[in-house]
């Protein structure tokens, strides 16, 4: 079994300043509470939500959009797939504060492997995974996972990508665990 303890805020906000960067795993997405407390911490310029399946679908980005759009002001909002996030990734100077939120780890894995090389990602924020048939509790009851999330988050960790697991921004860390 894997164990972590995730480190202090202040690893998040050392991240923040030398990235502009802010990588989070939340399957609710763009989530009032949650985001408005990174937006505000961070002084959020923009964030995107990276999903292949979201990202082909008009109606669900469309919802994303304005539903983010009224609680949000001035952050711009989009959706990308992995392949677009990556893109943008390379392209971005860094001159704004930026969150890629991920529905699961998979798709930040992916991302990572697609991008080709691990150096913006430092640091992986997780939030918030919910429950459903299968998946197994690694943190507090609110975080579960399935079989292929959990190796996902393992493959995460070896690559020397640390885990961060908290609920809002100024919240405290939690630690997770991984069979």
């Amino acid at each position: 079994m894997f164990t972590f303890k995730v480190k202090i805020p202040e690893r998040i906000n050392e991240f923040l300043v030398s990235f502009m960067f802010l990588f989070r795993v939340d399957d609710r997405l763009i989530h009032g509470t949650v985001t408005v407390s990174w937006a505000k911490a961070y002084n959020l310029k923009r964030i995107y939500v990276v999903n292949d399946e979201i990202s082909k679908n008009a109606f669900q980005k469309q919802i994303i959009k304005t539903s983010a759009a009224s609680i949000l002001r001035g952050v711009k909002v989009d959706v990308l797939d992995v392949k677009g996030a990556c893109e943008l990734l390379r392209k971005d100077s860094g001159d704004e504060n930026t969150m890629f939120i991920f529905k699961t780890p998979l798709d930040f894995l992916r991302m990572v492997k697609e991008f080709g090389s691990k150096d913006k990602f430092k640091v992986l924020n997780i939030g918030f995974m919910g429950y459903s048939k299968g998946k197994k509790d690694i943190c507090k009851k609110f975080l579960f996972a399935s079989d292929e999330e959990i190796e996902a988050l393992k493959e995460i960790v070896n690559m020397g990508i640390e885990l961060d697991v908290r609920t809002s921004a100024n919240g405290p860390s939690f630690k997770i665990n991984l069979p």
